[in-house]
C-alpha cells in the first residue's frame, strides 16, 4: 500500500526529527515530487536541489536546528530546507515579487543563518559562527554545507585554512556532484573523486575526514551523521550526489535543469540573449582568447569554439589576474563576468588591471536590473565600483550594431575596458556603425527636457515618448566614463532640465557626476536601494523607474 503524503506546509525542524526512517523516505520522494511540480511553474535553482533532498532531510532529522546552526553555500539548493522550515505553502510565489526569495533570507526565517547567494562563502561564515559560540560557550553545532565546485573558490580556501584553528568543532559536508553549473574544472575536481587523495588532503590540513557516502541513501545518511554529533576536533564528512536525481531530464542534462524558466511562459520564440550575442561578437576577433569563471552556459560562451575559451572554475578574483597577466604578455583576452560576481574580484582589478593599465576588456554581463535572483544579483553597483578606478573605459551599447562597435573599439584600446550589457534578449538590430573616440549620440533633437541615459533604455525611452507623444531631446551616453565634455557643454548651454536615467544606484552613477557638474539642472532617476525579486517592470514601478515614470518626469519637468 502507498503511503500517504505529508502535509509539507506544515513541517518543521522538530516534525521533522521526529519522523522515522519510512517516514523521512516518503517524505523525500514527496519534496521531490512538490520541487519538480512547484519549480517548474515559477522557474527556480532545479537540479541542484533535487540532488540535496536526501542530504537536506538526514542534517534535518539529526541535528537540532533550533540550537544547531547548518550553513548552505551558494544558497540554490536550500529548497529543501526551506520546506522542511514551514515554507511550502509560499513557494506559488518562489522568486516572484514580495514573495519567497530562492536564496536564504535573515528575514524569512530563523533557520535561514546566513544570507549565501555568492558561492564558496560558507566557511568563513561557519568559522565566524563558531568562533561567537567559543567565546559564549554555546553548545550548539556548526555544519557547513558546501558543493566541490564551490572549493575553487578562494574563500572557501581561506576559511578551509583557518577552520582548524578555531577551539570548536565545525563539520564540513562536502556535497559532491562533479558539478558547478556545469562540469567542474581544475585539479580540486581531480582530487575529490578519489576516496584516498580526498583523505589524503583534508588530513593533512588537520581534518577528520569521514569516507565518501552515496548521498541518496538516507538511511546510511542519517547513521553517518548520528555518529558525529559529538566531534571534538573539524571533521569533513564527504557525500556524493547526483545533481538533478530523481528526475531523469534533469540527470540527463544536469546544466540545462540547473536552473530552469516558467513552464507556462509565452513560447514565442526568442533571439539570443546579450550574453551570447556579445560572446559571438567576441569569437569574431579570432585573436582573442576568452576568460570565464565557470559561466560557459551564463556568459553565453557555449557554442563557442573551445580552443578560445579558458575556464578557471569560481575563482574571479584568479580570473582577472590571470587576465591581466596573460595581456600584459602580449595577449588580447575578453573576460566576461556577472556584474555581481565582479565585486568579488575588485582587490585584483584595481591592483592588477587598472592601476598599471594593462587592457583587459570585460564583459559586465547581467548589468542593471535582475528580475527572480534577488538582492544578491543585482548589477547595480559596477557603475560606481568602476568609475573610481583609474583608466578604465566603462561603455554601454544600446542594440547590436552598437554593441559590434564598441567592441572593435575597446580591442583597439590600451587601457582597460568594461563593456556593460543586460540580462535578457532586448537586442534591436540595424545597419552597422562606427565608433573611433568616446560619444554620445543625440536619438532625438527636439524642444523639451533633455533626457539622457544609455544600453537598451534609450530604445525603451525612445519608445516611450513616441508612444505618448512627447517631445525632448534623448541622448545616448554610450560612454559613460570618459563621459562626452564637449556634449555636457551643449548640455549646460541649452538651459534645459535634465533627466539622467540609470537602472544603478544613485551613489556614483552618471546622473550624480553630472548632477555636481550642473547643479539644480539634472534630476537623476535611480536606484537608491537595493531591489529584491519580481519581474523587471515590478521592480522598476516600485522603485520609481518604470517607463510610466520617466513619461511623468518628462511632464512635470517640462512645464
Amino acid at each position: 500500500m502507498k503511503p500517504p503524503k505529508i502535509d509539507l506546509t506544515t513541517l518543521t525542524p522538530d516534525s521533522v526529527r521526529a519522523m522515522d526512517l519510512a517516514t523521512l523516505t516518503t517524505l523525500a520522494a514527496d519534496i521531490r515530487a512538490f520541487l519538480i511540480e512547484s519549480v517548474t511553474k515559477t522557474g527556480g535553482h532545479l537540479a541542484s536541489n533535487l540532488g540535496s533532498v536526501e542530504l537536506t532531510i538526514a542534517l534535518t532529522h539529526v541535528f537540532n536546528l533550533n540550537t544547531d546552526t547548518v550553513i548552505y553555500d551558494v544558497g540554490h539548493q536550500v529548497y529543501p530546507h526551506k520546506i522542511m522550515t514551514r515554507r511550502a505553502g509560499m513557494f506559488d510565489r518562489l522568486r516572484q515579487f514580495k514573495g519567497l526569495s530562492g536564496f536564504p533570507r535573515y528575514h524569512e526565517s530563523m533557520y535561514d543563518h546566513f544570507e549565501t547567494g555568492h558561492s564558496s562563502t560558507s566557511l568563513s561564515a561557519a568559522a565566524g559562527v563558531a568562533y561567537h559560540k567559543y567565546l559564549h560557550q554555546d553548545t550548539g553545532r556548526v555544519i557547513a554545507v558546501i558543493g566541490d565546485g564551490a572549493f575553487t573558490g578562494g574563500l572557501a580556501l581561506e576559511g578551509l585554512n583557518n577552520l582548524v584553528q578555531i577551539p570548536y568543532p565545525v563539520m564540513i559536508v562536502l556535497n559532491d556532484n562533479d558539478m558547478s553549473i556545469s562540469e567542474n574544472v581544475g585539479a580540486l575536481a581531480q582530487v575529490f573523486k578519489d576516496n584516498d587523495r580526498s583523505k589524503s588532503f583534508f588530513e593533512s590540513l588537520g581534518y577528520d575526514y569521514v569516507a565518501a557516502y552515496e548521498g541518496h541513501h538516507l538511511a546510511q545518511l542519517i547513521s553517518v551523521f548520528s555518529t558525529l554529533t559529538t566531534i571534538t576536533k573539524p571533521t569533513v564528512v564527504h557525500v556524493r550526489t547526483i545533481k538533478g536525481y530523481g528526475y531523469q531530464p534533469a540527470e540527463d542534462d544536469k546544466v540545462k535543469y540547473h536552473g530552469v524558466g516558467y513552464y507556462t511562459i509565452d513560447p514565442k520564440p526568442k533571439g539570443p540573449s546579450w550574453s551570447n550575442y556579445i560572446a559571438k561578437l567576441v569569437e569574431a576577433h579570432s585573436s582573442v582568447q576568452i576568460i570565464t569563471p565557470a559561466m560557459i552556459e551564463g556568459s553565453g560562451l557555449r557554442g563557442i569554439d573551445s580552443s578560445r575559451v579558458i575556464d578557471v572554475g569560481i575563482a574571479e578574483a584568479h580570473a582577472v589576474t590571470m587576465a591581466a597577466a596573460m595581456v600584459r604578455q602580449g595577449s588580447h583576452v575578453f573576460l566576461p563576468i556577472y556584474s555581481t560576481f565582479l565585486q568579488r574580484a575588485y582587490d585584483s582589478l584595481i591592483h592588477d588591471v587598472c592601476r598599471p593599465n594593462i587592457p583587459v576588456v570585460f564583459g559586465i554581463d547581467r548589468a542593471g536590473t535582475i528580475p527572480q535572483d534577488g538582492s544578491t544579483h543585482q548589477g547595480i553597483f559596477d557603475i560606481a565600483a568602476l568609475g573610481a578606478l583609474p583608466n578604465i573605459q566603462i561603455l554601454m551599447p544600446k542594440d547590436g550594431p552598437e554593441a559590434k562597435a564598441l567592441i572593435h573599439y575597446a580591442f583597439q584600446q590600451t587601457t582597460p575596458v568594461a563593456i556593460r550589457y543586460p540580462k535578457g534578449n532586448s537586442i534591436v538590430e540595424g545597419p552597422d556603425v562606427s565608433i573611433t573616440s568616446p560619444s554620445w549620440e543625440v536619438i532625438m533633437d527636439e524642444p523639451g527636457v533633455i533626457i539622457v541615459t544609455y544600453g537598451p533604455d534609450v530604445v525603451a525611452i525612445k519608445q516611450a515618448l513616441e508612444t505618448s507623444q512627447l517631445s525632448a531631446t534623448l541622448i545616448n551616453a554610450r560612454f559613460i566614463k570618459p563621459m562626452d565634455e564637449s556634449m555636457i557643454s551643449w548640455i549646460a548651454n541649452s538651459n534645459r532640465p535634465v533627466i539622467v536615467y540609470e537602472q544603478v544606484m544613485y551613489q556614483g552613477s552618471l546622473g550624480q557626476q553630472l548632477q555636481a557638474k550642473l547643479p539644480n539642472v539634472v534630476h537623476p532617476m535611480s536606484y537608491h536601494q537595493i531591489p529584491e525579486h519580481g519581474e523587471i517592470e515590478q521592480l522598476l514601478a516600485q522603485a520609481g523607474l518604470s517607463m510610466h515614470d520617466v513619461i511623468t518626469a518628462v511632464k512635470r519637468y517640462a512645464n
